[in-house]
């Protein structure tokens, strides 16, 4: 694992806001696609809290409202849980996503 000095915490935050919302993008739309994305710790602020409030909507929404959609909710949960191994939350090598996962480095 890096450290906090090499990827600050924000960096990170940031990242795994976004590979949310690069994800999603590319199951909707699959191009572009890459083994490899490279870190980049230089985005948009915009970009950043963008992603994060879309994915705080969406989340809102699907957890008030999905109670007659049961299945909506579990996908929803397990989607967030599911890829929250994949981002630099962890901070395992230069990615910043990737078209391919492991579980261990």
């Amino acid at each position: 694992m890096e450290s906090l000095a090499h990827l600050p915490v924000g960096v990170r935050i940031g990242n795994t806001l976004r590979g949310y919302v690069g994800y999603i993008s590319k199951a909707i739309l699959p191009t572009k696609l890459a083994v490899f994305y490279p870190l980049d710790a230089a985005w948009p602020i915009s970009a950043v809290v963008g992603a994060g409030i879309g994915l705080a909507g969406v989340t809102a929404m699907v957890a008030w409202g999905g109670a007659p959609q049961a299945w909506l909710v579990t996908g929803w949960f397990w989607y967030l849980g599911t890829l929250l191994h994949s981002h630099r939350v962890g901070a395992v090598g230069g990615n910043s996503m990737a078209d391919r996962t492991r579980m261990f480095p």
